[in-house]
């Protein structure tokens, strides 16, 4: 420094009178900024007496930036001295100047993060500023504050002095966001809080990070402490914030209150309607002496589909959106200092889907929550987390305890109710200690430990289920095998992991499943397979994941091996009694831990089968074993080499899977050689028909093609044979309706399956009608017979066609070639409720009567001819019985050109010698032949109703003999009445009656006929038929 000076009286005080200085302040390195040299230059005047001092022209520089002006200061001694400062500077937008005041880079520049439309246009040049301020024990004022940064620019004037408070502030085209955040000097402490604030602050086109602001305009006023912030509205791309701030004294611990909402505004100007609030935040507390206490609520609208503003990010809006309207609000406690706590108290939070309360406590090295929640939707609100970008860190940033039980939680869909958490997280750990809950039906509890320490990682985790119902279970992957029942287990798992192997490929584990009495069925595209009943079922299985170094060949891309043991036990009340099946394979796992594929070299499996018509409670051993392999990725699976065993029966087979257009699709073989199927039958438990002939069920064997899918399995190409049958065809097997289509060569059912004999026909056991095997009927069969014959009837080229679904069922029967003519039957049956109705249309046309009599009714009663026989009737009932007895319909037969046997006739009679003859001694008629009576028509209809055939028109025409009558017969007791009168030639008119039981009627003729025998041997042949007729159909049909 260079200049004048002179010391004051005494020699106390220097005067500067003209000074002339200059020289440099060396600034020592900081974070993010070197050393730096700031230049400094002016003329110095000092007033040592007064203690005042004056810089003028004043230049500093240094830092990317140079100040100039004049500084003056009084009244240095006093508590408060005067000072005035007029400065202006330019510096370039890039200095270091704006390290030393901590000023971000410029948005739309460096690091800048907002979308197109939100970029401001690039800004050069330097950085202007001018500042005009002067400060008294009275107070201070800003005459002229300037700053520009391009064509931003923040100006305005402010005063304080008298105890009044006024500011006049505008900002335009200004990043808040950057400005904001700067290090700004301290303004000179007033020595008592203004009584009376009156100011504003406006501006327009402002960033304040991704928002812009269009237009901000904030009111301030305030009298004796008291001060209102209001309006204090700011425009930003389609929003309008609204806020109002009020702060006033209550002795030593002001208060403070403020609301604030958030107005969605129309995308464009031509849109109508008025904005819609889609938040509010309210906010009242106090300042104490040892920090803040009050209490926030914040209320959330669901967005408009239309409303997008740009500086919500899509993530953040989506969350908003699903989420929707909501509300939560807290009491909250401020510590004065960071050493103290946060502390959240009647915390509430709600969503439309979501309600939840509690409390927590945050310090700087601990969290803890306490939280209830009625309802608790994590699906929704884990969009949340979508909001932030990037790991927090660990498993918790800072170390964080928790209890939460909720009411009800939905997770992936799925409803917990009472569940109940207690954990710890800290950024090396995450502990539950528990866990548990109802689900699925049943209840659920276990604990979960992760540790990354060091770089190495484990697991540890339980979970035991209890009462699940596997039905719900079995609902989250429709394509798995359906179970039903209820469900317990025991899971664990542990894993140890070092580096960047993920944990899953270290993993050991166990699982023990029990289901109890339920079902099981296989699902494709076509839907379910008829359900497995299953009694109980038990599974347990042990898993071992080794990580795979490089992939071997033929496996594939698979990153880990499983090894997979164990043993599934399965108990059922049908067919198969018992199962027991040995798991030792190995399963591939890609990168991401899905299967990719399953190898058993050899899988065992024995099976107690009970078998149809098998005395009840007697079971055969059944087992088979072959290789098996599954190829999850492409959805196919194989079974080779096959050996399987039923009873000492052996078999070889074969079976695949591959997808196809309706789902899984079936391919294999089954055969089974030769056997003697009387030896089977001993060791499967039951006895050949009695009465079968020895010479039968000596020879069978089956072999077939397999193909179809789980819900229908196709049996095709079908080779079989039984001693002389032989059977093909092919069936199809599933739950709606199982399908036959056979042809069988020959089939002698009377040698095979004799029907039973009754010595009494009129005392056989009346039977109930099975309306429960009807009902679960599932059946449509169609089956060509060339030779058959069943209770001495004999049939050619028949064709047999049933079906049944539902209770309700229909059998057709056809034979083109019966006893000379054509049989058919059609019979339909309902047995949904009570008891079973059913209709039956049965014609025999053009057949031969002799010969189906005889083997019909072994009667020879009727010779020659042809026949005709018609029944149809209608009825209802649950036994033999009450189906005869309400039947209704009609019934007829008709035989033409026949003759009648005559039953045990007399040897024919010598005629009487020549010689008296009178009235008495007339010669006799002329005996009838021996070989029996001609007749050109025999026939009769009937009506029948309640069980009683009535018929009117009974006729029987012949030269030699003829008969008319009427007459009933009883289906219900099974009894007779029939009268008739037949004329003879030369006798005249003979009545006949038959009555009583139908298996043995009683015939009533006048013998004092001449002619009486022998028509008692006729009508005793003819009317023996009905009887058996009816019996043997009933063993027929």
């Amino acid at each position: 420094a260079q200049g004048l000076g002179s010391y004051g009286a005494g020699g106390v005080h220097v005067y500067v009178h003209q000074s002339r200085a200059a020289g440099y302040l060396d600034l020592p390195p900081s974070p993010g900024m070197a050393g730096e040299r700031v230049m400094f230059s002016g003329k110095v005047t000092v007033h040592g007496e007064g203690g005042a001092f004056e810089v003028a022209e004043m230049a500093l520089e240094g830092l990317g930036a140079r100040v100039t002006g004049q500084v003056n200061a009084a009244g240095l001694y006093e508590p408060t001295p005067y000072v005035h400062l007029d400065l202006a500077a330019k510096a370039s937008r890039d200095g270091a100047w704006t390290k030393l005041l901590g000023l971000p880079p410029p948005s739309g520049e460096e690091g800048a993060s907002a979308g197109p439309e939100l970029r401001r246009p690039s800004r050069s040049g330097a950085v202007e500023a001018e500042l005009v301020f002067g400060s008294t024990p009275a107070g201070w004022i800003i005459r002229k504050a300037l700053l520009r940064d391009g064509d931003a620019a923040l100006s305005g004037t402010a005063r304080h002095a008298e105890g009044e408070l006024d500011f006049d502030i505008r900002a335009d085209g200004l990043d808040l966001g950057r400005w904001l955040s700067a290090r700004r000097p301290a303004l000179p402490a007033a020595s008592a809080p203004p009584r009376k604030v009156k100011g504003r602050i406006t501006g327009r086109d402002l960033s304040l990070g991704l928002v812009h602001i269009a237009r901000l305009e904030l009111n301030a006023q305030g009298r004796d402490g008291q001060v209102r912030i209001y309006p204090f509205t700011a425009k930003t791309t389609q929003a309008l914030l609204t806020t109002d701030i009020r702060i006033a004294p209550a002795g030593g611990a002001p208060s403070f209150s403020g609301s604030s909402r958030i107005q969605a505004l129309p995308p464009d100007a031509l849109s109508k309607g008025p904005p819609v609030t889609v938040a509010g935040l309210t906010v009242s507390g106090r300042l104490v002496q040892d920090g803040a206490s009050g209490s926030v609520k914040l209320d959330v609208a669901s967005p408009g589909k239309g409303w997008t503003p740009p500086w919500l990010s899509e993530k953040a809006l989506k969350a908003w959106s699903i989420l929707g309207g909501g509300s939560i609000s807290c009491s909250v406690d401020i510590p004065d200092g960071p050493a103290g706590s946060w502390k959240l108290s009647s915390i509430e939070a709600r969503t439309a889907y979501s309600h939840l309360t509690g409390s927590a406590e945050v310090s700087r090295d601990r969290t803890f929550l306490d939280i209830q929640a009625d309802h608790l939707d994590l699906d929704r609100m884990s969009l949340l987390s979508s909001v932030w970008e990037g790991s927090l860190g660990g498993y918790a940033p800072w170390p964080v305890e928790a209890r939460v039980a909720a009411k009800r939680l939905t997770t992936g869909g799925v409803p917990v109710d009472d569940l109940l958490m207690a954990f710890t997280a800290s950024p090396e750990s995450l502990r539950f200690s528990t866990v548990s809950g109802a689900a699925f039906g049943g209840r659920f509890n276990g604990g979960l430990e992760l540790e990354d320490k060091s770089g190495r990682r484990t697991l540890a985790a339980a979970l035991t289920l209890n009462g699940m119902q596997a039905a719900q279970l079995s609902a989250l992957r429709p394509g798995l095998p359906m179970l039903s029942g209820p469900l317990d287990g025991r899971i664990s798992l542990e894993a140890r992991a070092s580096g960047g192997e993920p944990l899953w490929q270290a993993l050991t584990g166990q699982a023990e499943i029990t289901l109890g009495r339920g079902s099981f069925a296989f699902v494709s595209g076509q839907g379910a397979s008829t359900p497995w009943p299953v009694a109980k079922a038990s599974a347990l299985l042990k898993a071992s994941v080794k990580k795979q170094s490089a992939p071997r060949s033929g496996n594939g891309s698979e990153a880990a091996l499983a090894d997979i043991t164990g043993t599934v036990r399965v108990d059922s009340p049908g067919v198969v009694r018992s199962t027991r099946l040995e798991v030792k394979g190995q399963a591939g796992l890609a990168a991401s831990g899905e299967p990719l594929w399953y190898r058993q070299p050899r899988t065992d499996a024995e099976h107690e089968i009970e078998a149809p018509f098998a005395p009840k409670g007697r079971t055969a051993k059944a087992s088979w074993n072959g290789r098996f392999e599954a190829d999850f990725d492409k959805g196919t699976f194989s079974m080779a080499g096959l050996e399987l065993s039923l009873a000492g029966v052996p078999g070889r087979g074969s079976l695949s899977g591959r997808p196809g257009k309706d789902g899984l699709e079936l391919s294999g073989v089954l055969d089974i050689p030769e056997f003697d199927p009387r030896q089977a039958a001993q060791r499967l438990g039951f006895s050949i028909p009695a009465g079968a002939d020895p010479n039968m069920w000596r020879r069978a064997r089956f072999q077939a093609s397999l193909g179809g899918g789980p819900k229908e399995i196709r049996l095709e190409k079908i080779q079989a044979s039984l001693d002389e049958s032989v059977i093909t065809g092919q069936a199809r097997i599933s739950g709606q309706a199982n399908r036959l289509d056979l042809a069988v060569s020959t089939l002698d059912l009377d040698r095979l399956a004799p029907a039973p004999q009754y010595p009494d026909p009129a005392r056989r056991p009346e039977e109930a009608v099975p309306l429960d095997g009807l009902r679960e009927l599932s059946v449509d069969a169609r089956i060509r017979f060339g030779w058959l014959r069943k209770d001495r009837l004999i049939f050619q080229n028949a064709l047999t066609e049933f079906s049944a679904q539902g209770g309700r069922f229909q059998l057709r029967q056809s034979a083109p070639d019966f006893y000379g003519g054509a049989y058919s039957m059609h019979v339909r049956g309902d047995a949904r409720g009570p008891e079973l109705k059913g209709a039956m249309e049965l014609t025999l046309s053009g057949f031969l009567p002799g010969p189906l009599l005889r083997d019909l009714a072994g009667s020879d009663s009727i010779s020659q001819g042809r026949g005709d026989f018609w029944v149809k009737v209608e009825s209802r009932g649950n036994t033999d019985r009450r189906l005869r007895k309400m039947a209704a319909g009609t019934a007829g037969f008709e035989v033409r050109g026949g003759v009648l046997g005559i039953k045990d006739a007399p040897p024919r009679q010598p005629p009487p010698t020549a010689g008296l003859t009178g009235e008495r001694d007339a010669p006799a008629p002329a005996a009838a032949p021996a070989e029996g009576l001609a007749f050109s028509r025999l026939g009769a209809s009937f009506t029948v109703r309640d069980g009683l055939a009535v018929t009117r028109d009974f006729s029987l025409a012949g030269k030699q003999l003829s008969a008319k009558g009427d007459g009933w017969v009883s289906l219900d007791d099974k009894r007779i009445d029939l009268s008739l009168v037949a004329a003879v030639p030369d006798v005249g008119d003979v009545p006949v009656r038959i009555s009583g039981p139908l298996y043995d009627p009683k015939l009533d003729i006048d013998k004092s006929k001449v002619i009486g025998d022998t028509l008692l041997n006729i009508f005793k042949g003819v009317f023996s038929i009905p009887g058996s007729v009816i019996m043997q159909l009933r063993r027929v049909f």
